[in-house]
């Protein structure tokens, strides 16, 4: 098996079968702190210039966080983690000076628009994903070639 593949089994292995018993505390801080964040880089002007590009060539029937455009549901996932960007400096990876919490809460929260998600498996989800997305930046910026992911 190539490495690549070896990586790749292991992530999937790691994702579906981590079982996280107690929600660390950190994880509805970040939760909390993505919504803040989220909710004020909507208001930004860089965020009307996005929207309005897409919404030329997009429709759809979900609004993303903080506005009233109705896009679609990739769409405001794209938008919800630019907005969180925008004014988000404290949850870093240090490693790899990523923001893991935006793509994650994002992807999250679109896939919460669709279908009742309690609070508990957000965070669970939001507690993987990001474990997965550091590692993940972990490898593609090490000059490890042997790094394993476990």
């Amino acid at each position: 098996m190539k490495d690549l593949e070896l990586v790749i089994n292991e992530l999937i292995e790691f994702i579906l079968f981590n079982h996280v018993e107690s929600i660390p505390e950190y994880y509805y801080d970040v939760f909390l702190n993505y919504l803040g964040v989220t909710y004020l880089g909507s208001k930004n002007s860089d965020i009307d210039v996005v929207i309005n590009s897409l919404l030329e060539d997009h429709s759809g029937i979900y609004s993303p966080i903080g506005r009233k455009e109705k896009m679609s549901l990739s769409d405001v996932a794209l938008i919800d983690c630019y907005a969180s960007a925008i004014y988000a400096y404290d949850d870093i990876h240090f490693e790899t000076t990523s923001h893991p919490s935006g793509p994650v809460m994002s992807a999250l929260l679109a896939i919460a628009r669709t279908q009742s998600i309690s609070l508990k498996k957000i965070l669970t989800a939001l507690c993987i994903g990001m474990e997965v997305e550091c590692r993940m930046g972990v490898l593609l910026f090490s000059n490890n070639n042997t790094y394993k992911v476990k």
